[in-house]
């Protein structure tokens, strides 16, 4: 265990890059190692995290799905809403 250091763990996470895992699965298992190394050191079995200089990737962000027109249109024209509360739009 104490062989263990930053240099290993970051080849690991490259290596689990470029198989294709993405950054919210390796950001699981940083987050995972780094509790454990924390309860290792809590226990007395080690006296160096090896977690301090791993740096998460950032995770991607999705680009928002827009309505189209024609969706639109359809939602507007072909959909009838009810004539209740629950229909009528909110006046602000």
């Amino acid at each position: 265990m104490q062989d263990i250091g930053h240099l290993q763990i970051r080849s690991w996470l490259a290596h689990l890059k470029e198989n294709g895992m993405e950054s919210k699965s390796m950001n699981r298992k940083i987050s995972t190692l780094k509790s454990f190394f924390k309860f290792q050191i809590r226990s007395g079995l080690l006296s160096q995290n090896p977690m301090q200089k791993i740096v998460s990737p950032k995770n991607s962000k999705r680009l928002p799905v827009f309505v189209n027109e024609n969706q639109m249109e359809h939602l507007l024209g072909e959909v009838h809403f009810p004539d209740s509360f629950e229909g009528k739009p909110k006046d602000y």
